[in-house]
């Protein structure tokens, strides 16, 4: 069965492979799940588990498909059944939001949105950075979009779930955190804290010189950070590219 999907892949354009080759991960990951069961949340070097991926991985060689990659490192199974929701989940998307629902199967709609709303406020801040609404890195493309269109609050917003769940299981929007929001929110932290650190050494021996003073250390945080940006940045075109 892993020969004739991979195969099957082999036969696909590089974007359709890839999008493929996403399910093919999940379905992969599924199947490794059931072997151990749900006894298990981690699993690493179990022969059988090696055997498969290593099998995988020998037939994508031979058929010279190098776009399709899994983790045989640490499985963790629940993480990867996250991941398969929210792929699903943005997959899905499209179906979901042009379906209609009647007052028996909206409730059921709307928790379900609220369980992939938790899963996505776990996991954006890792997989996107967002240096405008529009322009973001996307680091999890095999189960994630950052593309705001997708955020689930507009599902939940859509179907008016406000009405037909209580105000215990009413759902918060997932806000993103741009960049240079995020930069001033560090420096003003930092700055919070140099000043506790001033105000808290009163005879002034600890703290003495260019590191006690706010205007320098901020600039030379901000360049810092700036730094970092500019090569996660650059990081960014060059995997568009």
């Amino acid at each position: 069965m892993i020969a004739r999907n991979l195969i099957n892949l082999s036969k696909l354009n590089k974007n359709e492979r890839i999008k493929k080759c996403h399910y093919f991960i999940h379905w992969l990951y599924d199947k490794v799940g059931k072997i151990y069961g749900n006894s298990m949340n981690t699993i690493q070097d179990k022969i059988t588990v090696n055997k498969i991926f290593n099998v995988s991985y020998m037939i994508l060689q031979k058929l010279g498909i190098n776009d399709c990659y899994f983790d045989v490192i640490s499985l963790d199974l629940v993480k990867n059944k996250e991941r398969k929701y929210l792929h699903d989940y943005f997959e899905n998307y499209n179906k979901i939001e042009s379906n209609t629902c009647d007052n028996d199967k909206c409730p059921q709609y709307c928790k379900h949105i609220i369980n992939i709303n938790e899963l996505y406020k776990k996991n954006i801040e890792k997989c996107c950075t967002y240096y405008s609404e529009n322009d973001y890195s996307d680091d999890c493309k095999y189960y994630f979009k950052c593309d705001q269109n997708f955020n689930p609050y507009k599902l939940y917003t859509k179907l008016n779930c406000s009405k037909f769940l209580s105000e215990n299981e009413k759902m918060e929007e997932v806000k993103i955190t741009l960049v240079k929001d995020y930069l001033q929110q560090l420096i003003n932290d930092y700055r919070n804290k140099l000043k506790l650190m001033i105000n808290g050494n009163a005879s002034g021996s600890l703290c003495e010189g260019f590191i006690c003073d706010t205007f320098y250390m901020s600039v030379l945080l901000v360049f810092g950070l700036l730094g970092v940006l500019l090569i996660s940045f650059i990081v960014y075109k060059v995997n568009i590219n």
